[in-house]
């Protein structure tokens, strides 16, 4: 399988637990653990030159993850086969998901999606400034539920590229897990993460 290029896992909590008003939860029921992989797909074409989904969801399923931030994921372009990957990915792995369309391309969409085995409550995607000579980015960030009574979890799934501020540009986001395609030395990865309550 081609190498994956991951790059940044960042942890940026201010503004980022939206709590209810309702009461306090218990502290045994905190910590809590969550399972992070971010995996740039390359449109599901691996180093054997082989588009191969059923492949690339095998893999992630054997991670287990909670949740999974994707890089490079086509829907409907004819490179690909018309096929729509993101909702493959969904099926064949069990999970739900979201979609973020950096660009039309070849026929279809090209993007960013996160995958999740919890509910996600909502998506948003927007573009990321850049030159005009650099290819389209977008930040696609999910409100996912932890268990019920639990803060709202933000988590955002990216593609950047040298000359782009991460941390001005997604400002709101817990957790931002994506690939760069300047540090091409950073691979599949993942994450177990602790949650904890912020601070009063």
């Amino acid at each position: 399988m081609k190498n994956l290029l991951l790059a940044i896992l960042l942890l940026a909590w201010g503004g980022a637990w939206t709590s209810p008003a309702a009461a306090p939860v218990p502290a045994p029921t905190l910590p809590i653990r969550l399972r992070v992989v971010t995996y740039n797909i390359h449109h599901g074409e691996g180093t054997d030159g082989r588009i191969d989904l059923e492949r690339i969801a095998a893999l992630l399923s054997g991670m287990q993850p909670d949740i999974v931030a994707l890089q490079e994921v086509d829907r409907n372009t004819t490179r690909s086969g018309r096929v729509d990957q993101f909702a493959t990915l969904e099926r064949l792995t069990g999970m739900t998901g979201a979609f973020g369309k950096a660009m039309d391309f070849d026929g279809g969409s090209y993007g960013v999606a996160v995958l999740s085995r919890l509910p996600l409550l909502h998506a948003t995607s927007r573009p990321l400034p850049g030159a005009s000579d650099r290819e389209p980015r977008t930040d696609l960030t999910v409100d996912v539920e932890m268990r019920p009574g639990l803060p709202t979890l933000q988590f955002s799934s990216t593609h950047l590229d040298q000359g782009r501020d991460i941390v001005s540009l997604i400002p709101g986001a817990a957790w931002a897990a994506g690939a760069t395609a300047s540090n091409p030395a950073m691979t599949n990865a993942a994450w177990e993460l602790r949650i904890m309550r912020s601070p009063d």
